[in-house]
């Protein structure tokens, strides 16, 4: 047996409305597993005839191996209960079973659900060229925003213009805060190329994402006329897929 607490377990007292709803009723017997966020087990029984003073409860695997026995103490009327157990396995299905003073057995299945799966942030950079060129002391304007998609809002978008080498910024570094999803602030960058764009977000779990894109002159055929845009998957130290 993997836990057996022969002590009696106290019921609680004063439970608001608002939170009686989250109990199991262990009067209802069902097929439904009951998902349990964490290691509480919350349930409610009422005693209708209170000859005992406790509620013998009997715990077993899906194996059916007992593993934790408890005597919950009651009194006629309801009784609300908050169980931690502690040999809890996610995912696995575990089922209660209670005898009362009349016999009848009360039963119900429960399960430790697991960590919440990780929605990480998505993100693109949109280019929009003003005006280029690759001729020196020509002005040049090209307007980068990014698209945000997934993790937890709010996000913060911080803009990096960094050289050829990215070894140096061109500019310093903008913070920006998104509420939602969609469009953030643009940034517009007036330098002669080559240089990168980079956007580092972040959103409300911590959850980071790299995004850059390069801007660039077509040199090996000296058209110096032309300028190419296309995204690098190495930012600053770091390898991050685009």
């Amino acid at each position: 047996m993997t836990g057996f607490y022969p002590g009696l377990t106290q019921k609680i007292t004063d439970i608001p409305d608002h939170e009686a709803s989250y109990f199991i009723d262990l009067n209802i017997n069902t097929n439904t597993i009951h998902q349990l966020p964490d290691n509480v087990w919350s349930i409610k029984y009422f005693d209708a005839i209170n000859t005992l003073d406790f509620l013998p409860v009997t715990i077993y695997d899906w194996k059916r191996q007992e593993v934790g026995h408890y005597k919950l103490s009651k009194s006629y009327g309801l009784n609300y209960y908050n169980i931690e157990i502690d040999f809890l396995k996610v995912e696995q299905v575990y089922f209660a079973e209670a005898i009362d003073e009349a016999g009848v057995t009360h039963h119900t299945a429960f399960s430790l659900k697991g960590p919440p799966t990780e929605d990480k942030p998505n993100a693109e950079i949109i280019v929009n060229p003003m005006n280029l060129s690759c001729e020196s002391f020509t002005d040049n304007l090209i307007e980068f925003y990014v698209i945000l998609s997934g993790g937890r809002t709010p996000y913060q978008v911080q803009w990096f213009v960094l050289n050829e080498q990215m070894s140096d910024f061109l500019y310093l570094p903008r913070l920006e805060k998104i509420d939602g999803p969609g469009k953030g602030m643009s940034v517009t960058v007036d330098a002669t190329p080559a240089y990168h764009v980079m956007a580092q977000i972040e959103d409300a779990c911590g959850n980071k994402l790299n995004k850059v894109v390069s801007v660039n002159c077509q040199k090996e055929e000296k058209v110096y006329h032309s300028i190419f845009i296309e995204p690098l998957s190495k930012t600053m130290g770091a390898v991050n897929k685009q």
